[in-house]
């Protein structure tokens, strides 16, 4: 086993010899901002598709006065000071590395605003560059369009919000789902998977397991920039085209006030739900369990939804949904608040509360912790919410 300190200096040395192999070897340097073109490497065009978008000044309390100054504070420094421009790239003789989200260029540049994995104590850093030898590519011939997000894909949130909106971002710039002989994803194998792709209209055949086959090698590669957590106009535009039929009917429907259980999760769970639930009831909410439904009815859901209560978790991605105006209530981890529902409440014109419940203890990752709520407390904060908002 080589010391993960040793592996950087040795892959590099390893790179000048004459054994070297651009297919099998890892990148060779970095390139933190893409050109908008570079034959040399392979870099046909990269265009813009959104403009970096300005971080968010600090709060003004009096203008959040449903949330506690704190909390406030917190849900502001966990926003990702990183957002950059949404760009697209068309890159010919392209590799991509699925472990470490690695897309490099064919002068074995590795690509910082078009790949996903990094060390988060060194911005511009890619596990790739640890690597002594990559697998043996596996060549795709043709175009491919590379779907691939973060946590493999197999997080809600992030295959919602970050994967979904890359096969309109690549029809907005001209190019037909036709003109794909291969999508890639990894271990697309779950039901939102197969159903959204399905919606989009995927070939099943074209998809590209990169699970199966970490590395490719592929004449033709587009891929857009790294969305990094972040639910940009482009991409709210391209989901609510995509479920514009569900999302039209519900627009004419009563519309439901819903409390989100987590009671089918395996962490983060809200020990005393049905305390909570209780007090929550008499207010006319109904309990959901979203892992039951299929995305076309989470969309249904919650485009008809009037007030949203629910613990943080990546079952919120649905708020692209809501309509403008819909209340939502996010319960927080004590030792973990995320600031990443709270702008996109900003950006589709929700109307954002957000409540600490108590850590139970126990766990040390505070991600993965369960938590209790005061259920009368969260009951009187939703009611007062119902009074001023609907």
């Amino acid at each position: 086993m080589i010391a993960r300190r040793f592996k950087r200096p040795l892959a590099a040395t390893l790179a000048l010899g004459p054994w070297s192999s651009r297919r099998l070897g890892p990148p060779k340097r970095g390139l933190i901002d893409t050109p908008p073109t570079d034959p040399r490497a392979g870099i046909a065009i990269v265009q813009d598709l959104e403009l970096e978008p300005p971080l968010p000044p600090p709060p003004n309390p009096s203008e959040w006065p449903h949330i506690e100054p704190g909390l406030l504070t917190e849900l502001h420094r966990t926003l990702c000071p990183e957002i950059k421009a949404l760009r697209i790239g068309d890159f010919r003789r392209a590799r991509y590395f699925q472990p470490t989200f690695a897309v490099i260029d064919a002068r074995d540049r590795l690509l910082h605003e078009f790949s996903q994995g990094w060390d988060e104590t060194a911005r511009g850093y890619n596990y790739a560059f640890e690597q002594i030898r990559l697998h043996r590519p596996h060549v795709l011939h043709g175009r491919s369009l590379l779907l691939d997000a973060r946590t493999h894909s197999q997080n809600y949130f992030h295959w919602l919000i970050e994967a979904m909106p890359r096969i309109a971002f690549a029809q907005n710039v001209g190019w037909a789902l036709a003109d794909f002989d291969h999508v890639l994803v990894s271990n697309p194998k779950r039901p939102f998977h197969q159903e959204t792709l399905a919606l989009a209209g995927i070939n099943p055949a074209k998809v590209v397991d990169t699970a199966i086959h970490p590395h490719v090698e592929c004449d033709i590669l587009v891929a857009v920039s790294d969305l990094r957590m972040f639910a940009y106009d482009a991409s709210i535009v391209a989901l609510k085209k995509l479920f514009a039929a569900q999302l039209e009917k519900c627009n004419k429907g009563e519309r439901a006030k819903i409390f989100v259980s987590r009671s089918d999760a395996n962490h983060r769970l809200l020990l005393n739900e049905e305390e909570v639930f209780s007090e929550l009831r008499p207010l006319g909410f109904e309990r959901v369990m979203l892992g039951a439904l299929s995305i076309t009815e989470q969309a249904a859901l919650f485009a008809q939804a009037k007030i949203v209560v629910s613990l943080h978790g990546a079952a919120l991605a649905n708020l692209v949904f809501c309509q403008r105006g819909t209340t939502i209530v996010e319960i927080h981890h004590p030792n973990y608040t995320l600031g990443l529902y709270w702008q996109m409440a900003e950006r589709l014109g929700l109307r954002y509360s957000a409540v600490l419940g108590t850590s139970t203890g126990g766990i040390a990752d505070p991600r993965h912790a369960d938590l209790t709520m005061d259920a009368e407390a969260l009951a009187n904060h939703v009611a007062h919410l119902s009074a001023v908002f609907c």
